[in-house]
């Protein structure tokens, strides 16, 4: 729960939505106990427990996964309000005839980054020492990140 508290830390109070500040303060206090999560789906479902139907824990989750996307979309943005982001946001759009255009936007949670700066690192080490030029390394791992986004290979 740390790493959930901390990202909450960044969101709370800054996307001018009540309910999902309130969401975001919620998860700062998130343990595993029912109360904590029963706060969290009341406020999603817009009224207590005592009142629940079987319809509002539907509504309750997809309310949830709207404001989970809208949890990392605010993590990126958080540095708008001097705020240190907890994730690093990317796109990637590529064109060619074989494929058309292929975009892809993602991000990672700074818990993250050293696995993609090693990784990196890594994939650097094995085409730096190659023979070719820029254009031709670009390209080729243009033709893997589409890959990758086609999910081919997985």
């Amino acid at each position: 729960f740390a790493e959930i508290k901390n990202r909450s830390n960044t969101v709370s109070g800054i996307s001018g939505d009540f309910r999902f500040d309130a969401f975001s303060t919620r998860l700062k206090d998130l343990n595993e106990t029912n109360e904590s999560i029963e706060s969290i789906l009341s406020l999603a479902a817009n009224k207590p427990p005592r009142l629940w139907s079987d319809n509002d824990i539907d509504i309750a989750l997809i309310e949830i996964a709207s404001w989970a996307k809208k949890f990392k979309r605010i993590e990126v943005l958080s540095s708008i309000k001097n705020r240190k982001p907890t994730r690093e946001a990317f796109a990637f759009i590529f064109d060619d005839k074989e494929n058309g255009t292929v975009q892809a936007e993602y991000d990672i949670k700074s818990s993250d980054i050293k696995t993609v700066e090693d990784l990196s690192q890594k994939i650097l080490g094995e085409i730096h020492d190659k023979d070719l030029s820029k254009n031709i390394l670009l390209a080729a791992l243009a033709k893997v990140s589409i890959a990758i986004v086609n999910g081919k290979g997985d």
